[in-house]
């Protein structure tokens, strides 16, 4: 049995998203991590 369901983000929270994943690729370098982090959600 597959389960379905759908994720709402608030929009402070879909902005702390975008800021998580600035620093994962910028800061840290590492952009390709957080495309597929990120893709993902």
């Amino acid at each position: 049995m597959i389960d379905c369901y759908q994720l709402r983000y608030s929009v402070d929270a879909f902005g702390d998203l975008g800021e998580i994943y600035s620093y994962t690729a910028n800061e840290l370098f590492v952009s390709e991590v957080a495309a597929d982090h990120f893709g993902s959600l």
